[in-house]
């Protein structure tokens, strides 16, 4: 399993600003955490995120 964190502006899903990959499923506590982090310095107003697990 992969799981993939994309930091994405709400107005425009396809422009992708962030993003991270990890080579394992991650908890829901790691998710936040990740996600948190990455979106330190966004405007929450302004961006989203969303996370992808794909199965290998």
């Amino acid at each position: 399993m992969k799981t993939r964190i994309e930091i994405y502006e709400i107005n425009r899903p396809q422009n992708i600003v962030a993003s991270g990959s990890w080579n394992r499923q991650l908890s829901t506590a790691e998710i936040r955490k990740e996600t948190k982090y990455m979106m330190r310095y966004s405007d929450s107003k302004k961006f989203a995120s969303r996370v992808i697990t794909d199965r290998d």
